[in-house]
């Protein structure tokens, strides 16, 4: 739902934020118009003003939305700059949220293939035992070296393959943190 207020609304809070910038005080009686009224009303409503705190009359401040609004340049360019980062939070969150059902799925194929590459090594193991005899025990020997020297290469392999996708892990974690200051950057108050 995109909210698109009125530009004689608009214009009026912005008025009444820019006199309670000069005045700091504000208060609404029963001869107050009434577009006057609504823009009071919004500007409760989006926290840009606030009660005073030891006033026993209905008078009302500033708050740090209103301050924030008036630094962006108007009531029109400080919703569009809430929107934009609702946006880019919501993109963040699409564009984590796939990397790690593709990192989940990588992970589930390894996990299988390292299984499947265990169950086929220790088949091959025991028909190369069972096929063993006395006479030819030290060719069993080196050929039982050499799958123990190759299933070490693919544990390595393996374990290269899982420190990388880490890595990975952390520099997508990384960009997700630059991509927050950048956001925080853009929308921070401008002195």
């Amino acid at each position: 739902m995109n909210l698109e207020l009125p530009k004689e609304l608009e214009n009026e809070i912005d008025l009444l934020l820019s006199e309670l910038t000069e005045f700091n005080n504000c208060s609404i009686t029963k001869g107050t118009p009434k577009i006057r009224n609504r823009a009071f009303n919004f500007a409760k409503a989006l926290n840009l003003i606030r009660p005073k705190v030891f006033s026993k009359s209905n008078s009302y401040e500033l708050d740090e939305k209103g301050i924030f609004a008036i630094q962006d340049g108007g009531i029109e360019k400080y919703l569009e700059n809430i929107k934009a980062g609702k946006d880019l939070d919501g993109t963040i969150k699409t564009l984590t949220s796939r990397r790690l059902e593709n990192d989940i799925k990588n992970n589930l194929l390894y996990i299988l293939l390292g299984g499947f590459i265990g169950l086929i090594t220790s088949i091959s193991t025991t028909v190369l035992t069972l096929k063993a005899t006395p006479d030819n025990t030290i060719e069993y020997i080196k050929q039982l070296n050499k799958l123990s020297s190759e299933k070490n290469e693919r544990d390595l392999d393996f374990q290269k393959r899982l420190n990388d996708m880490n890595i990975e892990l952390s520099l997508l974690k990384n960009e997700i943190d630059t991509l927050k200051i950048k956001n925080y950057e853009i929308n921070k108050p401008k002195k």
